[in-house]
């Protein structure tokens, strides 16, 4: 691929190869200078459906983060067969060729190091945001000075006390939280730094086993090692030994951490870094389209929570199967599957299809930033997607069809023509139909469970009147996101309506409950 011309980029030798394609130097003719470009076949899309979660969660966080210790991302191009992810070049390879190469780092090497990666976390850990895979292979070198790269693996959260359970990054740099299976928070990545700094000064890391269960027995089982004959200072291994502390709730925090070991001419140099790049006239263009990616980012938000709306419908739909309230429940699911379909194919029409804002009402203005989303790489991911959710909500239909027909026959609705004519149309749906049989499923529950909801004893009662609040915000679909649902929150779960059930106490539920049903009966004219 070396010499091939891509816009504005001529490629240049390889830089190396990974499991999903290989990295060129180029240069860019316009500005002439060099970059790095990960070359990745569109097919590796279709084939790893996780390598498209990895890509874009990195371009995402790249893009918010202004650190002269993290590498910048510059853009993104598509042709027929490759995607090509443009990088700032680094010319000094990685930290583990460094440490393949000299086994060890002099302590004030390693810790000149240590203390710019330090200066990395300051922009990571302020944007709440977890790297997962901190480790020598991911950390680059530019003229000696350090380059955070390869956040494929970061999870952003909603403040630094969240927790995460996801095991992803390399076992021997993995704090002992994660390795055993428990939640774990942004500390973990103390570890995994204190693991680098152990392995520049020792030539290893504290851990090293063939196998997780070895692994795991080693740090369950045995102490870490600060061998002499490496001379490392004492005041070094005090600070890995707070750093390397396998009881995360003991383990040096974040705050303490940049206190104690992150210089104050690092921290100038992180905000003159950052000021220079606002008022440097040469950066006009960057920051226009910076300004750019950011309305984008913005309106794509408002895109993917119409997506979301797909996702609220199932939850509800799941806790109808949970919970099998009577023998009609059959037909209540599958009503609803029907309506996850419409939805489906409504988005795919609309915004998959065809970009046609204007179909939304509560969305054309709400937003003047809609024209540049269809050139976005989140909008193509969001566009399979959404091929995909149309693909499996209309297989489920037929599915739940089947079943509902099994219960219809002896069922409190089997002369009910409306009924009989839902159940018979495995796809297209009455939107009236729907309704009046979900709030008489509602209605029933409110029934049958009366007496429990008024006894303050009866535990199993709340996640009945529960379930009856989101039905309802399921029949009221737009209006509930619009007044509910917050759209910077982009982790569905996460949202405060799923929090607010737990501060009610039963009796306020119950009002809360009988006061909605009043209003979305009155709502929907029934």
């Amino acid at each position: 691929m070396s010499g091939k011309v891509i816009e504005d980029y001529t490629l240049h030798e390889a830089l190396g190869s990974g499991q999903y394609g290989k990295v060129y130097k180029a240069l860019n003719v316009r500005t002439n200078s060099l970059v790095a470009i990960k070359a990745v076949k569109v097919e590796k899309f279709k084939e790893v459906p996780k390598l498209e979660e990895f890509t874009m969660n990195e371009i995402q966080t790249l893009a918010r983060i202004n650190n002269p210790y993290i590498v910048k991302f510059i853009e993104m191009l598509k042709t027929k067969n490759h995607y090509y992810f443009v990088y700032e070049y680094c010319n000094g390879g990685t930290l583990e060729d460094i440490i393949n190469n000299q086994k060890t780092l002099p302590e004030h090497e390693a810790l000149k190091i240590f203390k710019q990666l330090v200066a990395a976390f300051t922009s990571i850990v302020k944007n709440n945001i977890m790297h997962r895979d901190l480790k020598p292979a991911n950390i680059l070198l530019h003229n000696g000075q350090v380059k955070l790269a390869d956040f494929g693996f970061c999870k952003a959260l909603q403040s630094p006390q969240d927790l995460s359970q996801t095991m992803v990054g390399s076992p021997i740099y993995m704090a002992p939280e994660i390795l055993t299976g428990h939640d774990y928070t942004m500390k973990a990545d103390i570890w995994s730094l204190g693991c680098v700094l152990y392995e520049m000064l020792y030539g290893e890391c504290p851990y090293e086993e063939s196998t997780i269960a070895k692994l795991i027995s080693a740090v369950e089982g045995r102490d870490i090692q600060y061998p002499s004959k490496y001379n490392v200072s004492q005041k070094t291994i005090t600070l890995l030994k707070d750093i390397l502390i396998k009881d995360a709730t003991k383990r040096i925090d974040w705050d303490e951490l940049f206190k104690r070991e992150l210089t104050k001419t690092d921290l100038q140099d992180i905000q003159v870094y950052q000021i220079l790049e606002q008022k440097d006239p040469s950066n006009k263009t960057q920051s226009s389209a910076e300004l750019e990616k950011q309305k984008a980012s913005k309106s794509f938000k408002y895109i993917l929570n119409e997506r979301n709306k797909i996702f609220f419908l199932y939850k509800v739909l799941e806790e109808m199967l949970e919970l099998n309230f009577d023998q009609e429940t059959p037909i209540y699911c599958f009503l609803m599957v029907k309506q996850v379909y419409a939805e489906a194919l409504f988005i795919k029409k609309n915004l998959v299809d065809t970009f046609n804002i204007p179909a939304f009402q509560h969305l054309k203005n709400k937003f003047e930033y809609w024209n540049s989303i269809p050139q976005t790489f989140e909008y193509k991911s969001f566009c399979k997607l959404m091929d995909k959710e149309v693909d499996n909500s209309k297989k489920l239909a037929l599915t739940f069809k089947e079943e509902a027909y099994k219960f219809f026959k002896n069922s409190i609705y089997q002369n009910d023509y409306e009924v009989q004519k839902e159940i018979d149309n495995t796809y297209e749906g009455n939107n009236h139909t729907f309704r009046r049989l979900m709030l008489r499923y509602i209605e029933d529950i409110k029934s049958k469970h009366f007496n429990k909801f008024l006894d303050p004893t009866s535990d199993d009662s709340t996640k009945w009147l529960v379930h009856i609040h989101k039905t309802l915000d399921a029949l009221l679909l737009d209006e509930f996101f619009e007044n509910f649902i917050q759209i910077d929150i982009t982790d569905f779960e996460q949202q405060p309506y799923f929090k607010t059930f737990h501060t009610y106490q039963k009796s306020d539920l119950l009002t809360v409950v009988s006061n909605k049903i009043n209003y979305t009966r009155n709502k929907l004219g029934f």
